[in-house]
């Protein structure tokens, strides 16, 4: 009796603990990428793209630290490249390049949460 509670327990514990995640990156990476999508179809206007591309910094920033303690690094520094990389290309007015970046951040972004679900696709 004491070994199954002890293993319900953990269950719980490892459950919890994956729903607290799995919110965290839903709310985030929902943002994220309403923001991606949103400079996405201003990227024309230079005044709205730019402050768009400021925007987005700042939101992965804070978003960055929190997903520190959940995802690989290799993938938060793929994320952070594609966005500078946008955002410069935004400044210089390359529009090409900044639109390749937004789409490459979205897909990122939207890689790391269907990654990290819990589906009985991801567990086997």
């Amino acid at each position: 009796m004491k070994d199954f509670i002890i293993i319900m327990f953990i269950l719980t514990f490892v459950l919890t603990g994956n729903i607290i995640i799995n919110n965290i990156l839903e709310k985030d990476s929902g943002k994220i990428i309403d923001t991606l999508k949103h400079l996405e179809e201003n990227i024309g206007d230079e005044s709205i793209a730019n402050e768009k591309a400021e925007e987005l910094y700042n939101l992965w920033q804070d978003t960055e630290e929190k997903w520190s303690i959940i995802v690989d690094h290799q993938e938060l520094d793929a994320i952070k490249a594609a966005i500078l990389t946008a955002k410069a290309a935004i400044k210089v007015g390359d529009a090409k390049v900044g639109y390749e970046q937004i789409e490459n951040s979205i897909f990122l972004v939207g890689h790391i949460k269907d990654k990290l679900t819990v589906e009985w696709k991801n567990i086997f």
